[in-house]
């Protein structure tokens, strides 16, 4: 009785978040001195001309074609960039805390959770920890009571949410950034030969996006599935002054090899309004 009262007050605050979201808060993201370090040390290169940027937005302009059954292009650009212009995504929350994503992909991912039923969620990009604690939420209530999430952020902002008891049991945070390649060995070798699921949204210079597609793309288990959010930034563009970012990534990563590991899985978009087009990335079976 118990179990069954805490899910469904699970539920009912999942609900409740997918349903009311404060109109218009805009958030200001902090630039600390750790940031920067690893920011600057990205090499831009030969990754971000003029000519990669439009054909990045040309390549997503094709991607959205294939929904045009759905919704027309123009429309769906048209969403996405209110949506963006709203900031309505910086200001929602779960369980009493911050959550900067799309309820609408928060959804999918459930979708996706409950299909593929990971033994393992890894995340980039912890934030305040409310996805993570979204994540912990979803496993406990699919009854995967072995199935943990490991999360990671070059900054420590988890205090508030560390007192879950949902976060206590499932969720585990890494203080470091997510291409330093101890932690990426680490995790390579306990999620090895497990269902393993991975979500990127940490830092969203294309540079860093690429880095992590290729370090952490090995990692997904056959039918599962990598994620790579905030594609709309430079892909749409709802930032026409981003770039390149994580849409860049995505095609160069494909382009390159990586569409013999992926297919992009456009019916994980069926809800139109995401932060990710294209980013829905589905391991091929072997």
């Amino acid at each position: 009785m118990k179990r069954t009262t805490k899910n469904f007050l699970i539920v009912g605050s999942v609900t409740s978040f997918l349903l009311v979201s404060n109109a218009v808060s805009f958030f200001v993201g902090s630039y600390t001195p750790a940031r920067a370090a690893v920011y600057d040390a990205i090499a831009k290169v030969g990754f971000g001309d003029r000519k990669t940027l439009r054909s990045t937005q040309e390549r997503t302009t094709r991607m959205l074609e294939q929904q045009d059954r759905i919704l027309p292009v123009d429309d769906q650009k048209r969403i996405m960039n209110m949506w963006n212009d709203l900031q309505i995504w910086s200001n929602t929350s779960f369980l009493g805390i911050r959550v900067m994503k799309n309820p609408m992909d928060l959804w999918m991912m459930q979708y996706i959770i409950s299909e593929v039923r990971p033994d393992y969620i890894v995340e980039t990009g912890t934030a305040a920890g409310g996805s993570a604690l979204y994540w912990a939420a979803t496993l406990e209530l699919l009854g995967l009571e072995d199935s943990r999430v490991i999360t990671m952020d070059i900054e420590d902002y988890t205090a508030a949410v560390a007192e879950h008891s949902l976060w206590q049991e499932y969720v585990e945070f890494i203080h470091s950034s997510s291409t330093d390649p101890e932690t990426v060995e680490s995790i390579a070798e306990r999620v090895k030969d497990k269902k393993v699921m991975v979500l990127l949204d940490s830092n969203h210079e294309g540079h860093h996006v690429l880095q992590e597609l290729r370090m952490y793309g090995p990692l997904v288990s056959p039918g599962s599935y990598l994620i790579v959010e905030d594609t709309h930034l430079d892909g749409i563009p709802v930032a026409p002054e981003w770039g390149p970012g994580p849409m860049s990534a995505l095609i160069e990563y494909l382009d390159t090899g990586g569409a013999e590991l992926y297919e992009q899985d456009l019916a994980r978009e069926a809800f139109v309004l995401t932060q990710n087009p294209g980013g829905w990335l589905r391991r091929r079976s072997q």
